[in-house]
């Protein structure tokens, strides 16, 4: 953003730019008050054991008052002596002995201030005596004291002065001073001690006095140094080992070497130890875990006085400790009476109630021990975990919090608070307190247990089980964890150990019916030959524990479903969720049962519900995906399409090693027709399966192959099919409609047995399976057997009478037999019984077209264009049936819309090429052909558009190279054979060879190989075996409609040959009128009235011809034109015609084909 200007200018702006040294404010001034509160600061993190923060602060302190202070004010005294007071800290602090003189130095400057400031004297006197003054030292001290600086550090320091003065008494005197203002200053108990046995006191005072400095050193954090204190008491008073070895084993405990202290405490236990000591050791006993010998040295006490209070209460923390805390409660009671206001009392009675699960008299007893003893963190720390039990969590971390601020490393308090946060959700923070905790105490079981626990819920399943497995390992008496436990391992799906642990949760608790219930979860998912029979024993146990556990009704309801008992595992669900009416997994399972039952919107609306109510949603949405599916599958609503492929797309993608969910994505895509893609899914999905180290049921491997058999069909890989189809039948799937896709997959791969094996294996299930009625049918077709075909293809429609594949099949067989109108009468009645079906429309205009009923077929196709404007097979029926009227340019339009929906379609860019040669747009359909490799099959279409275009020599050279390539077919002979008859080099021998090959590959009906072969043997004067095949192939065309202009016009073709000319010029007027074939149907005219000798009806049909051939693209004229130039020479040779004439009508035709300019 640009800023303007102020619309007034600032009237200080100058004043202020040009005093640069004011642009910045001064800080504000240090003042001597606010450095002695520094000062003082520094001084109680040293007394109270923070070195480095005291020596830090010192550092900072020091240098802030000689930058700031001193430097501009080098005469201010006072200062002077405040660095000094920092000097002396620093030294102190353990920043170098140097430190001291500088201090000395500095007070040395301050003069007379020092003398009038207790806290500065002190400072002095110390710096003095730690530099080696004592004499200076002790007035400068004894004047801290006068002046009110009486503190235990200037008392220590006055007595070590004494002492090193050499006045050991008055230095005893004065550390007893210091040690009854500061008890647990463990310097001066040490130094005295020192001093005590260096002056020759008595053995017993100095080995007492060193056993109070073992147990100060011991409560300052020196467990090293209190050990050395506590031995070097032994050594002077062997009569004191009881208490001796007391301070050893708290020693030895507190630096974690528990086998010494243990050790220690065996001795206590078998001296002859006081009552008090006694209790001590079965304390300290109990803290290094050794329950039993405590219990032992309680109980020796409890004997001998039943009601000392300190024995009662540390047996009852005892058994709380342990979990016996209703054997506690009796001692408890006990307790009340004797003690009724010892707040430990009230503390065991809350414990070992919240043990319980009693959390009202918990808060009770527990709030009366903080009243009578307020702020002691077990107390804080329980009442809180109380109040969590009755839901009260903010209250709860409050005292958690207020326990860990006054027990910041207690472990027990984090897991407690951590605990809490879990049932708030509050994770991190819960992991946090745990984790916290167990770095305190690592082998602390419950915190181990409870981590595990906070991991499962993160489904960090592996983690969580490594953490109760170490919880269990070192507390085997953990029983609740074995539950939990199993729920980890079954998140693994590690079935076998999870049914350990819930099986052993069973043994250690036979009651618990909520680790029932986890067994027969993880004996559902194992899917084992007889985990269905197991979990319902399971189940039905558990039941019969806790008739009110809704999950237990559940899974009962799960396995009725497995079992077939819908409407019972309905009955069943319903009573589960009138105990526990938003119980998510008994909605989901619900809307499951309800989808099998078919009622498929109630089950849409409990699994929506179900994912609402926090169920997992992958799971959902593939039973989403499922019931619409369904839904599609009977009502073809578009919508239900859509949202199944929408839910199983989001269950792909939350699990997508999930190869169930996989194969039910690919069965939707496949219904959208998008094969490839389903393709993948199947493909992933036995990827899956043979990876996962599950029990995968035969079941469903069979239906991911099946449905990969059936995908790789519809793409055209029967070969594919065939084999995933077999591996589903081998894999047990016998249902007619695999073996129906089998046969159908055979058929195409020309094993035409295998296909009739299969298609009466699916009949002899299901007599009425339409797709092997369908195949069968097309089978006995391709054998020749047409009346059986045609009664297995009607028997299909019967029972599906739109079903477009038999349609197609039927239309097929009734073409071959030339029953158009049967066939259209069939697809009529089909259609009718439809709304679009765009596949029955498709064989309906081929029926039409077939028929010569060209205006109801285009009719159709327009239809067929507005239901499906993007079908490119819509475009190519409309190009072929365009094609076939002679109306090319649109054909062509029609073709290159089918092309451009689909690019790769190599038949639409064959039909393209061939629409534009027809159209006389050759050079367009060469750069067409130019699109497709050079295989026999473009170059057999080369061929025949230079055939069109009279270009003889490049026709023949392109089909001479079809038929050296593999893959060619008929057509590449019949190209090869027509371009070496004509034109300026022809080879009527090869010409002849390349029509018995024809002849050889097609079929016996097939007349077009036949009469070419008929014209090369006439041209090899081989007159006999020509007019052998003119009479077959009009014998064959005896019956041909009169509205086949193709068939009449090689009939009469035949006749000519043969000498009929009258019947020739019959069937030749039947064809003249089809526009494609009228120039070269009129030069055949022309020939057969020659042979008649009706010169005037010949002149006709010449004149027609010129007029033809004006009409004519000039590549297509030269090709027809020579066509006919080259039978009227052939006809003059064989006396056939007139010579005179045929030499005059060739003149004609050649001076009308020089009459307009060649391409």
């Amino acid at each position: 953003m640009v800023k303007r200007k102020p619309a007034v200018p600032d009237p200080y702006a100058g004043e202020w730019a040009t005093n640069k040294h004011l642009a910045r404010p001064l800080p504000p001034p240090m003042r001597t008050t606010d450095v002695q509160k520094q000062l003082n600061l520094a001084r109680a993190d040293l007394r109270e054991g923070r070195v480095a923060e005291a020596a830090a602060a010192a550092g900072e302190l020091l240098a802030e008052i000689e930058r700031k202070l001193l430097l501009p004010n080098p005469k201010e005294h006072l200062l002077h002596a405040l660095a000094g007071a920092a000097s002396t800290l620093l030294g102190l602090a353990g920043s170098g002995q140097d430190r001291f003189q500088e201090a000395i130095e500095e007070f040395a400057r301050a003069g007379e201030v020092v003398e009038e400031r207790g806290d500065l004297a002190a400072d002095l006197g110390i710096a003095l005596a730690k530099s080696g003054a004592p004499d200076e030292a002790r007035p400068r001290l004894e004047t801290a004291i006068d002046l009110g600086e009486d503190t235990p550090d200037v008392r220590r320091t006055l007595a070590e002065v004494l002492r090193d003065i050499g006045r050991p008494f008055d230095a005893l005197r004065a550390f007893d001073l210091v040690l009854e203002r500061a008890p647990y200053d463990w310097r001066a108990r040490v130094a005295r001690a020192e001093l005590a046995e260096a002056n020759g006191g008595a053995p017993l005072d100095v080995a007492r006095g060193w056993l109070d400095a073992a147990n100060t050193l011991l409560t300052a954090g020196r467990p090293e140094e209190s050990a050395a204190a506590a031995e070097r008491a032994r050594e002077l008073a062997p009569a004191l080992t009881t208490d001796v070895a007391l301070a050893l084993a708290s020693a030895h405990a507190d630096s974690g070497n528990t086998a010494q202290a243990l050790a220690q405490l065996h001795t206590v236990r078998e001296s002859t130890a006081t009552t008090a000591q006694r209790l001590s050791a079965a304390e300290l006993f109990a803290q290094l875990g050794a329950f039993t010998e405590a219990g032992e040295l309680t109980d020796a006490v409890l004997a001998v006085e039943p009601d000392e209070p300190e024995g009662l209460t540390l047996r009852a923390q005892l058994l709380v400790n342990q979990g016996r805390s209703a054997d506690a409660e009796p001692i408890i009671t006990q307790l009340a009476d004797l003690a009724p206001e010892d707040p430990r009392t009230h503390y065991l009675r809350g414990v070992a109630a919240l043990d319980a699960g009693d959390a009202v008299t918990a808060i009770a007893a527990l709030s009366r021990a903080d009243q009578i003893m307020p702020g002691q963190p077990a107390v804080l720390a329980n009442l809180g975990a109380a109040l969590a039990h009755t839901k009260h969590f903010d209250t709860a971390l409050d005292l958690l919090d207020q326990a860990l601020d006054l027990a910041p490393d207690d472990a027990w308090t984090l897991i407690l608070r951590g605990r809490t946060k879990m049932d708030l959700e509050r994770l991190a923070e819960a992991e946090a307190d745990i984790r916290a905790a167990l770095s305190f105490e690592p082998d602390q079981a419950e915190g181990h247990a409870l981590l595990g626990e906070l991991l499962s819920r993160k489904e960090d399943y592996a983690e969580a089980d490594t953490e109760f497995a170490l919880a269990l390992t070192l507390d085997p008496g953990l029983g609740w964890v074995w539950p939990k436990r199993g729920e980890a391992l079954t998140g693994l799906a590690r079935w076998a150990e999870a049914r350990d642990a819930f099986e052993t949760a069973i043994r250690l608790a036979p009651e618990d019916a909520s680790a029932r219930t986890g067994l027969v979860n993880v004996l559902l998912s194992a899917n084992g030959p007889d985990t269905i029979g197991d979990a319902e024993r399971v189940v039905v146990a558990a039941i019969a524990l806790d008739g009110q556990a809704a999950d237990a009704r559940a899974l009962h309801a799960e396995i009725l479903r497995r079992q077939g008992k819908l409407d019972e595992a309905l009955a069943e669900l319903d009573r589960a969720l009138e105990l526990l009416p938003d119980y998510a997994y008994a909605v989901g399972t619900r809307g499951e049962v309800l989808l099998e039952l078919g009622r498929r919107d109630e089950a849409i609306t409990e699994l929506r519900r179900s994912v609402e109510l926090g169920l997992d949603p992958a799971w959902v949405h593939g039973q989403l995906g499922q019931a619409h599916l369904l839904n599609y599958a009977e009502n073809g609503t578009k919508t239900d399409l859509d949202q199944s492929l929408a839910h199983l797309r989001q269950a792909v993608t939350a699990v997508p090693d999930s190869p169930s969910l996989h194969v039910d994505l690919g069965q939707a895509l496949r219904q959208q027709e998008d094969n490839e893609d389903a393709l993948a899914e199947f493909d992933q999905a036995l990827a899956l399966y043979a990876v996962t180290t599950d029990a995968v049921p035969t079941s469903d491997l069979a239906t991911a192959y099946a449905c990969r058999g059936e995908t790789r069909l519809a793409l055209g890989d029967a070969a594919g099919a065939v084999a995933d189809l077999d591996r589903a039948h081998d894999l047990g799937e016998d249902a007619a409609d695999i073996r129906a896709l089998s046969a159908e997959a055979k058929r195409l791969t020309d094993d035409l047995a295998g296909a009739l094996t299969d298609a009466d294996a699916a009949l002899a299930e299901d007599p009425e399976n339409v797709l092997a009625l369908t195949v069968r049918g097309a089978v006995h077709a391709d054998r020749g057997s047409p009346e059986a075909a045609e009664a297995d293809l009607r028997a299909a429609l019967r029972h599906d009478p739109v079903n477009a594949d038999a349609h197609r099949q039927l239309r097929l067989l009734l073409l071959s037999a030339k029953r158009y109108d049967e066939s259209v009468e069939a697809l009529a009645d089909a259609v009718g019984r439809t709304t679009g079906d765009v596949s029955l429309l498709s064989e309906y205009a081929q029926a039409l077209t077939a028929a010569g009923d060209v205006r109801l077929a285009l009719t159709v196709l327009d239809e067929l264009l507005w239901r499906a404007p993007g079908n490119p097979e819509v475009h190519r029926l409309l190009g072929d049936t365009l094609s076939g009227t002679g109306r090319y340019a649109e054909a062509v339009s029609a073709y290159a819309q089918g092309l451009s929906l689909a690019p790769g379609d190599n038949t639409l860019v064959l039909n393209l090429a061939y629409a534009q040669a027809r159209n006389d747009e050759f050079d367009a359909a060469l750069a067409t052909l130019d699109r497709l490799p050079p295989d026999a099959t473009t170059l057999t279409a080369r061929a025949e558009v230079f055939l069109e275009m009279g270009r003889w020599a490049d026709a023949a050279a392109a089909a001479s190279e079809a038929v050296r390539l593999p893959g060619h077919d008929v057509s590449a002979y019949l190209a090869l054979g027509w371009a070496l008859q004509h034109g300026e080099h022809t080879d009527q021998a090869k010409s002849k060879e390349a029509y018995a090959q024809a002849m050889r590959l097609s079929p016996e009906d097939d007349p077009w190989p036949r009469k070419g072969f008929a014209n090369a043997c006439y041209l090899t004067d081989d007159e006999e075996t020509a007019h052998a095949h003119y009479r077959y192939v009009a014998k064959m065309l005896t019956d041909v409609s009169a509205h086949d202009p193709d068939r009449n016009g090689l009939r009469g073709w035949c006749l000519y040959r043969m000498g009929r000319h009258a019947e020739a010029v019959d069937c030749l007027r039947r064809a003249v009128d089809e526009p494609d074939l009228r120039p070269g149907i009129l030069l055949d005219l022309v020939l057969a009235h020659l042979g008649r000798g009706d010169f005037a009806a010949a002149e006709d049909a010449l004149a027609a011809v010129v007029t033809e051939l004006d009409r004519l693209a000039p590549p297509r004229r030269r090709g027809i034109a020579q066509v006919g130039l080259d039978n009227l020479r052939t006809a003059a040779e064989h006396d056939v015609a007139d010579r005179q004439k045929a030499r005059e009508f060739v003149a004609r035709i050649t001076e009308a084909l020089d009459a307009e300019p060649q391409a």
